[in-house]
């Protein structure tokens, strides 16, 4: 009635399931953000760890497994084990009468298979006033969500600009930025068969392929300086 965006949309609760599943700092270090196992998210002083939304911030039915913020801390995403990503965008007006500090954009199950890995752009790579924003999954696909024509929650929502297949036999693990060369921007992946591989932000298209040890398991998290 107010018309503030109701951020508990899975009111369901499993009051055993309260372990901690993900943690992630905001760049702005103003917070802490903690994903349960039973689909909660809670926002925590960075200091105090006292809670700074006396609700947590529920979407999920299940653990979430990855937590991602922008450069900016403007936008903040999570992926849960039911192949599902979630999209907030922060408030800046927040106020003890608002309902919360993030506001919801929308969420998608856009996997059938685990989401490996989620991701923002840095600043540098859109020409957008918005982010991009990638999932990673294990059914070999990369999507691109549009987030410049995407929310409130719940129309339109989370809307998908793209969906690449961008493996055949192995299973991407990670994926990052590599640092910009010239006029061009690449993402970067690790998978199953102990090869990184180097492509083109836009068509997609691969630029390198290089195999790494092969020893022991596969590379699961890299960070690219």
């Amino acid at each position: 009635m107010s018309e503030n965006i109701a951020y508990v949309t899975c009111p369901q609760n499993d009051e055993s399931l309260k372990a901690v599943t993900a943690l992630k700092f905001s760049p702005r270090c103003d917070m802490l953000v903690c994903g349960l196992e039973n689909g909660s998210l809670w926002v925590l002083h960075h200091i105090t760890l006292d809670l700074l939304n006396e609700i947590s911030y529920k979407h999920s039915a299940a653990a979430i497994n990855k937590i991602t913020f922008t450069q900016c801390a403007e936008y903040m995403a999570y992926a849960d084990n039911a192949q599902t990503v979630v999209v907030f965008k922060r408030n800046n007006i927040f106020s003890s009468d608002d309902h919360g500090t993030w506001n919801l954009i929308g969420k998608y199950h856009s996997h059938y298979l685990s989401i490996r890995d989620i991701l923002f752009s840095p600043v540098h790579v859109s020409d957008y006033k918005v982010p991009r924003f990638f999932s990673l999954g294990e059914d070999q696909e990369l999507v691109e969500y549009d987030l410049e024509h995407s929310g409130p929650y719940p129309e339109p929502g989370l809307k998908i600009l793209h969906i690449e297949r961008i493996e055949h036999s192995a299973t991407p693990l990670c994926l990052a930025w590599y640092p910009k060369c010239g006029n061009e921007n690449f993402l970067m992946i690790s998978n199953s068969e102990y090869k990184y591989k180097i492509f083109d932000d836009v068509t997609k298209m691969i630029r390198g392929t290089y195999l790494g040890p092969t020893i022991g398991k596969p590379v699961q998290r890299f960070q690219v300086t």
